[in-house]
């Protein structure tokens, strides 16, 4: 499947630890300002990514999986421009 040209594509990404969802943040709230942040912009968002870290992670294998996806979609004619986050805190 290719998308027209001139689209400009992107994808989410999600973390929280479950201490920071006992303050109040949740993975739908970074959810909503990542989807929010691409409409603004005019962007397709080809996919959000979610994760809960339960504690401090060195390696993350899902970000692995995020650029797996990114290739893939290359693959298939699809470039993905941006990649955004909420926080990289």
């Amino acid at each position: 499947m290719s998308l027209p040209k001139g689209v400009i594509n992107c994808v989410g990404d999600c973390r929280i630890s479950a201490h920071k969802q006992q303050e109040g943040s949740s993975l739908d709230d970074q959810d909503k300002i990542v989807r929010n942040f691409a409409i603004s912009k005019g962007w397709n968002v080809l996919k959000v990514f979610s994760k809960v870290y339960s504690g401090r992670a060195e390696e993350r294998g899902d970000f692995q999986e995020i650029l797996d996806y990114i290739n893939e979609q290359k693959r298939d004619g699809i470039q993905v421009h941006y990649y955004i986050v909420k926080a990289i805190d």
